[in-house]
C-alpha cells in the first residue's frame, strides 16, 4: 500500500501504460474517425450530441464512428494501418 503515492506503483505504471497505448492506437486514424471516437468513449456523449457539437449531420458522424471502429479493429488484429481506406477482404498471401 505504501506504494500506491509514489510515482514508480505499479497501479500508476499500469495507467500510464494504457493512456499511452490509447494515445498510440487511436493516433492510426483519420481526425474525424478519432475525435468522434473519443468523444462517445471519454466524454459520454451519444452519436446525437456529438453531431451537434460538430455541427455535422448524424449519419456523417455514425459513419466516422463505425468506420473508426473497423480501422482500430483491424490494426489492432493485423498491426496495420491504411490510408488508401477498407482493407483488402482476402488476406494477404491466402489468395
Amino acid at each position: 500500500m505504501e506504494g500506491q503515492g509514489s510515482h514508480w506503483s505499479p497501479t500508476r505504471l499500469q495507467t500510464q501504460e494504457s493512456a499511452r497505448l490509447t494515445s498510440e492506437v487511436l493516433a492510426v486514424l483519420p481526425d474525424p474517425q478519432r475525435e468522434t471516437i473519443q468523444m462517445f468513449f471519454f466524454e459520454g456523449l451519444t452519436l446525437k450530441e456529438i453531431a451537434e457539437r460538430r455541427k455535422e449531420s448524424f449519419p456523417k458522424v455514425r459513419h466516422h464512428y463505425y468506420r473508426g471502429l473497423e480501422r482500430l479493429r483491424v490494426y489492432l488484429e493485423t498491426g496495420e494501418h491504411s490510408e488508401r481506406g477498407r482493407p483488402s477482404i482476402i488476406p494477404l498471401g491466402e489468395a
